[in-house]
Parts: C-alpha cells; sequence; structure tokens
C-alpha cells in the first residue's frame, strides 16, 4: 500500500466528490448549505497549506488551512473524507498528525467546527489531540456544533 500526501490541486475534487462520506456532505451543507464540491474549491482558494491524501494513487480525502485571524495568529482547518478512510484510518492517523504539527508552525491556534454527529471525525480530532467545547448551535438550519481547537504547545 502507496501512502501519499501532496500538495491539494482542483484536479483532485472531482476523484473525491463521488466518494465523500455521508457524515461530511451533511456536516457541510448544516453548516453552510454547500456541497462538497463548492466546499473544497473555496477553501482551496482560501488555504495556503491544502494537501491532498491518496492510497494507492487514489484521493482518499483533501485538508487544509486558512487564515481565520492574522491577529490573533489562528487558522481554520479544514478537511473533506471520503469513506475510503474508514478502510486506511490507522495509516492516516499517524500521517496526519505531522500535518497538524506542520499546521501549528504557521498559526499559534487552529480551530473549526464539527457536526455532533460526525462520529467519525470526532474520534479523529480527540486522537490528534484537539480540546473539543461545548456544542452551539449555528449554520443556517440551526444545528449543533462543537468548536474545536489546538494550540502551538510552546506559546
Amino acid at each position: 500500500m502507496k501512502v501519499e500526501i501532496a500538495q491539494a490541486s482542483i484536479d483532485h475534487i472531482p476523484a473525491i466528490v463521488p466518494k465523500v462520506r455521508h457524515a461530511d456532505a451533511v456536516e457541510l451543507w448544516d453548516f453552510a448549505r454547500v456541497t462538497p464540491a463548492e466546499a473544497m474549491y473555496h477553501s482551496l482558494n482560501r488555504s495556503g497549506f491544502a494537501r491532498t491524501g491518496f492510497v494507492d494513487d487514489e484521493a482518499v480525502c483533501m485538508f487544509g488551512l486558512s487564515t481565520l485571524s492574522v491577529a490573533a495568529d489562528t487558522g481554520r482547518v479544514w478537511m473533506v473524507g471520503t469513506y475510503l478512510l474508514d478502510r486506511y484510518a490507522n495509516t492516516f492517523l499517524r500521517r496526519c498528525m505531522k500535518e497538524v504539527e506542520e499546521m501549528l508552525v504557521s498559526y499559534r491556534r487552529i480551530e473549526n467546527f464539527v457536526d455532533v454527529r460526525n462520529v467519525r471525525a470526532i474520534e479523529w480530532l480527540k486522537w490528534l489531540g484537539f480540546t473539543l467545547e461545548e456544542p452551539q448551535r449555528l449554520g443556517p438550519y440551526n444545528m449543533e456544533f462543537i468548536p474545536f481547537y489546538k494550540e502551538r504547545k510552546n506559546g
């Protein structure tokens, strides 16, 4: 099995969209009323750091980091995953830890929100050491989302 994390490109989006996890698609729609394709195009265009994960040359996820607040030295971390991530979860968890640490070189704090129903994503965030806060009602449908963040260890 060949695992690769490469610079993300809009060319990767069509390969990811048909395989997006249902929970990710629901989360994107309920938070911002966008499709996975729209979310990836938008996020990719706003991110200085964006990667696509591949297993055996097949795209399995796209993730990145955009600036949330320059003054607060805060970035917004994002990810859209496919159902193939479940098959390769352990491999990607180990690789993602390095990517998260790289994100924290650029920003003191990285954060976002996760749908309370997106159990896999919540497990992933906990494993990566993110702090999860109390759910808040957000988005056009007033659904519950959990704020999460991780801060650089040395301030």
